[in-house]
Parts: C-alpha cells; structure tokens; sequence
C-alpha cells in the first residue's frame, strides 16, 4: 500500500492545536501531536502549514456596529436621549424654545448616524469581508 499523500495542511483554530489537512484528496481534521502518525507524516514530508484564517460571521459584524455605536453612545446615554426626545414630543414642535429645537437637532443627528452604523452593517452582513472592521466600512464618528 503506497503512503498517503498530503496536498495542504492549515490549522484550523487559533490555539493552533489541529490541523485540516488534505490526505488523498479527502478532508481530515488532525492534531497537533507528534506522536499522532498523520501529523508526523506531515512534519517528514516538510508540507508548510498554513497559518488559522478564521472564519467571518455576520455575529462578528453586528458585534463590530454594536461596539462603534456604544462607544459613541453609551447605554445610559441612548435612555437619555431617548428620555429627553419624549419630553420634548410631549412639549410639542411648535412649542420648542431655540435651546429645545437644538437639542432635538442634535437627538435627530445622533438617531441618523446609528442608522447609518446599522445600514453598514447589513450591506456587510451576507458576505462580511476579511477587512470589516477597518474604519472605511462605517460611517465617521460624529465626534
């Protein structure tokens, strides 16, 4: 029986503890272990190993919007916000004084930039790229 032939070996984590290895054509997990035949073969057989590309998710580009938007605007901030736009509905548009009708400006802003975070992440959403997280994705910090 002729050895088994490998084409590619990548880790498959970041801990670096197993191997995807392509032996004969087919799939294999393998781990990193010298006393492990299939790891050894691959070792003697000087096939490169390919550093963990990890994989992408549209979790990972929610996470990336949720963390830009809170670090703007904070949790406590948003309820003040939020509380703050009641009163001033409650008040009435035509009622505002000129401080009121800036601070509505300034709710109105606010409200469009997380919108325009959550618009940047659902165009990322169904095919996140490698580079998601680079601030040419997203909008400016109004900051």
């Amino acid at each position: 029986m002729d050895a088994p032939t490998y084409t590619e070996a990548r880790f498959t984590n970041a801990g670096e503890t197993t191997l995807r290895v392509l032996r004969d054509g087919s799939e294999r997990f393998v781990p990193v272990d010298p006393e492990n035949p299939d790891y050894a073969a691959i070792i003697a057989a000087d096939i490169a190993i390919a550093a963990h590309v990890p994989t992408i998710t549209a979790d990972d580009v929610r996470a990336e919007a949720a963390r830009r938007i809170l670090a703007v605007h904070p949790l406590w901030k948003q309820m003040n916000m939020q509380a703050r736009a009641v009163e001033l509905l409650r008040i009435g548009e035509a009622n505002w004084t000129t401080d009121e009708a800036g601070q509505a400006d300034a709710l109105d802003a606010a409200f469009d930039w997380i919108k325009a975070v959550r618009a940047a992440s659902n165009s990322m959403e169904g095919s996140p790229p490698a580079d998601y997280a680079e601030d040419t994705n997203w909008p400016d910090d109004p900051a």
